[in-house]
């Protein structure tokens, strides 16, 4: 939906392109040449005159600039491409986007053309994919900073087009639709990867003490061993798979359901609404990976899922493309549940999700077995992020607040899901298995 002063608007830039540069000098133009008539002054009327037919220049050169342009595109159906990484990226890595664009074969002396593309998502940073256009046909390789996760989307490309002075600055628009998808971040699982590659490790045993202080030994999970035997309370803390040990084998059949919670908080500042959420889906990713790679395949859900996805190996990249895309849920959309009878439900959340409840109490209602995963938020690692990615002086003289901000709202949720487990640990829900990531 478009306004009439929206409109109108747009129309007078096209009309007159002038940047504040060049109406600053249009201005000048004109006061040179009012001052030369009144006072009969040839040396002002030479400056004001030769002032305002750079103006001019400028001004008639951009509008031809502009036509030729729209209507070389417009007979020309291939005259521009762009490829960008299809098979996804991970955070902190660089991406690169193939540009061919064949421009008209003649521009007015004076001129130069840019090339803009920018995808955006959500509250995340926009990717820009930017360069100068020198040829007639440029075929570009330009290198972009995948920074967070997101499925980056935009239809619309643009063609910049301005003189050297820079007085003007006008644009056309050409329809390309591209996508970029940034998955979340896999560092966290990085260190359980490399010990599950080592391998050759004896097995080893660790003592740990259950709720009802009955002494219980665990030692680590190797493939082959049931997933429901898996110690969640010693993930939680080590970050690697541990099986207990003297427990009663339980039948065969058996699976693990992940279910993210995405449903968005009400002590979550809007500040930190992305940051946090990427925090809760990159842990979910971690631990699934861990899984996978010792060869047990599961089931994952979240709200808005038409039904739950069973993954594997071979999956793992349709996994991954659903969790860059993922956001909060404010609609109170329903979880689709699998229809197994054996289930380990394992649920990601935040403390004060308004459907954590319902949720918790249809995994209860089928009999299956529950861990509740509480992410908390790192300051050290979001520091670091704030710093990479700000760097203008200005910031950097506000980075003390915001590192403030960060320890002020990790402390706060800290305390808010200490809360939460003593919640869901106390009565009427009595869970065991309730933990802080």
């Amino acid at each position: 939906m478009s306004f009439p002063g929206s409109t109108i608007k747009k129309q007078l830039k096209d009309f007159l392109p002038l940047t504040w540069r060049g109406t600053l000098f249009l201005f000048l133009s004109c006061g040179f040449l009012i001052s030369g008539i009144f006072r009969i002054d040839l040396a002002l009327l030479l400056w004001g005159g030769a002032f305002l037919l750079i103006s001019v220049y400028t001004l008639i050169g951009n509008q031809l600039t502009r036509v030729i342009a729209r209507n070389n595109f417009k007979k020309r159906l291939g005259a521009y491409d762009i490829f960008l990484p299809v098979k996804g990226l991970f955070p902190g890595t660089v991406g690169r986007a193939d540009i061919k664009i064949e421009l008209p074969a003649f521009l007015l002396p004076g001129f130069v053309v840019y090339f803009s593309y920018i995808l955006t998502w959500r509250n995340h940073r926009s990717i820009r994919i930017e360069c100068r256009l020198t040829r007639r046909k440029s075929s570009r390789v330009i290198e972009f900073p995948a920074e967070k996760r997101g499925d980056y989307h935009s239809n619309i490309a643009l063609l910049i087009y301005r003189d050297v002075l820079g007085f003007t600055r006008g644009s056309i628009s050409l329809n390309v639709e591209e996508r970029v998808r940034v998955f979340p971040d896999s560092v966290p699982a990085a260190d359980n990867i490399r010990r599950l590659e080592e391998g050759g490790e004896a097995t080893e045993f660790v003592k740990r003490r259950r709720l009802s202080e009955e002494r219980l030994e665990v030692r680590k999970y190797y493939p082959g061993d049931d997933p429901r035997r898996i110690n969640w309370k010693v993930y939680a803390h080590l970050g690697e798979l541990f099986l207990r040990v003297g427990e009663e084998t339980p039948p065969p059949e058996s699976r693990i359901l992940v279910i993210l919670d995405s449903s968005r908080p009400g002590r979550v500042t809007p500040e930190f609404f992305a940051d946090y959420l990427d925090s809760i889906v990159e842990a979910s990713t971690a631990l699934i990976q861990v899984l996978l790679l010792r060869g047990i395949n599961i089931i994952f859900t979240a709200p808005g899922m038409s039904n739950p996805l069973v993954v594997s190996m071979e999956k793992y990249q349709e996994l991954l493309s659903l969790l860059s895309g993922i956001w909060w849920n404010t609609k109170q959309e329903k979880l689709q549940y699998p229809v197994n009878r054996n289930i380990q439900a394992i649920i990601f959340t935040s403390p004060g999700s308004p459907a954590l409840q319902s949720i918790v109490e249809s995994v209860k209602s089928r009999g299956w077995n529950l861990n509740l995963m509480f992410k908390t938020f790192n300051p050290t690692s979001e520091e670091k992020k704030v710093s990479r990615l700000k760097r203008s002086l200005f910031i950097q003289e506000n980075s003390g607040n915001n590192r403030k901000k960060i320890r002020d709202f990790s402390s706060q949720l800290e305390e808010a899901i200490t809360a939460e487990i003593i919640r869901y640990r106390g009565a009427p829900w009595r869970l065991k298995n309730v933990h802080r990531l």
